[in-house]
């Protein structure tokens, strides 16, 4: 007897994809910078709390831990990323190229709950199999064109986000319907 313990994280996870992905799709370019300009506020906020804590620690322990030096580079970096966000995203995709490596990871952990599904032999597997192609695809595609037009590359994959948000609640409503009680988080589904 094999027992399998579903969250609600799943679902919550790809209702954020799904809200991304809208947002993607209408404002790709503002998005970007939004994440951009939020890099920069914790780079500021990190750099000030390190500047502050260098002047409260004693001089030789202060001078073993380089808080300024760091403290200074984190308000310097975090002034450029939060007033020129637009100079990330017209000459920089690095954005683009770590949302990738973050939907390869994201694609991987779906492959493995596709055979996890598969193995258990739950009906509608397939549709989860869709999903984490889709979004190992999409990984792909946007790690190996970084410098394609920064636009087009967050339109692709608010659409993406769109289709595998729809995909894995659809799964995760479907794997619910073969239960008597729904799935949550302190629902335990037990197979032979």
């Amino acid at each position: 007897m094999t027992n399998i313990k579903a969250t609600k994280n799943s679902t919550l996870m790809s209702a954020v994809e799904f809200i991304i992905g809208i947002i993607l799709l209408f404002r790709p370019e503002g998005f970007t910078s939004v994440i951009i300009v939020s890099l920069g506020v914790v780079l500021i906020v990190l750099g000030a709390m390190s500047t502050v804590n260098y002047f409260r620690t004693e001089k030789s322990e202060a001078m073993k831990t380089n808080l300024l030096s760091k403290g200074l580079l984190c308000l310097i970096g975090g002034i450029f990323f939060a007033f020129n966000s637009k100079w990330f995203i017209k000459t920089f995709p690095i954005s683009t190229v770590l949302y990738g490596v973050f939907m390869l990871l994201l694609g991987v952990v779906k492959f493995q709950n596709t055979i996890d599904f598969f193995r258990f032999k739950v009906k509608y597997w397939y549709i989860n199999l869709i999903g984490a192609v889709l979004t190992l695809f999409s990984s792909v595609m946007i790690i190996t064109n970084p410098f394609t037009s920064t636009e087009f590359v967050w339109k692709y994959i608010a659409i993406a986000l769109l289709v595998e948000a729809a995909l894995d609640i659809l799964s995760y409503l479907l794997s619910n319907k073969e239960t008597d009680t729904p799935v949550n988080a302190d629902t335990v589904i037990t197979t032979e």
